[in-house]
């Protein structure tokens, strides 16, 4: 983007000669190198494209609007993650409903079929025991979204499976990554929650995972009552 300053500085001096001339002076600015191309093209002072749909960063505000704005923000995460908490748990009920149909693709015997059923609480165990060193070493920003990534990544691929190998390992691995949401998500409620809802916001993220289990179950049920019926 650097190739682009020249210009853009020749069309802001332009601006400000202009604005000279009607006795408004302007204040300097220093072309920020991230701006699109496109900027180029217009005949107006060049701005940030993306500070339309960016937020206002909350260091530049106070009172009110400080505490609107942060109110907002955190709404808006908590929302986010009652509905990552609901998607990820969709696979626990949708398993168990296609179980019939699971068995019957890969054959698999009765031990099998419960160790796939088992298998993810497995993962969950063991996530939660490592999860712990690495929220408090890393960002659990970072942590839950790349748990998350991860979780969707291995779901794909649970989809795909083409062996009774294959299905187990990535149904250890879902649970294993649902670990990290799961033990950060009521961490972040009881500390960034609004005194007045903290209870309220808790309860939610905990109704999540049942709430994703059973529409997991409907979705399934409804997915497969086919194949069941043939």
């Amino acid at each position: 983007m650097r190739r682009w300053a020249p210009l853009l500085e020749y069309l802001y001096r332009k601006s400000n000669d202009l604005n000279a001339r009607d006795n408004k002076p302007r204040r300097p600015f220093r072309v920020p190198f991230q701006v699109a191309p496109v900027i180029s093209t217009m005949c107006c002072p060049p701005i940030t494209i993306f500070s339309c749909f960016v937020p206002t960063p909350l260091s530049q505000l106070s009172g009110p609007e400080f505490e609107a704005a942060r109110r907002s923000r955190l709404r808006s995460i908590f929302i986010a993650c009652v509905a990552a908490t609901l998607v990820m748990n969709l696979d626990g009920g949708g398993v168990p409903a296609a179980l019939t149909s699971i068995q019957r693709t890969f054959h698999l015997q009765p031990w099998a079929l419960g160790l796939l059923g088992a298998l993810v609480y497995i993962g969950q165990a063991t996530g939660a025991l490592a999860c712990g060193p690495l929220l408090k070493r890393y960002s659990p920003t970072r942590v839950c979204q790349a748990a998350l990534l991860l979780n969707t990544l291995i779901t794909l691929l649970f989809a795909l499976s083409s062996s009774p190998a294959m299905l187990l390992v990535t149904r250890f691995f879902i649970g294993f990554l649902q670990s990290a949401p799961a033990v950060y998500f009521p961490v972040w409620v009881d500390e960034f929650g609004p005194d007045s809802r903290r209870t309220v916001w808790m309860a939610a993220i905990q109704a999540g995972a049942p709430l994703g289990i059973m529409s997991g179950y409907v979705i399934a049920g409804l997915l497969t009552q086919d194949e069941t019926s043939t």
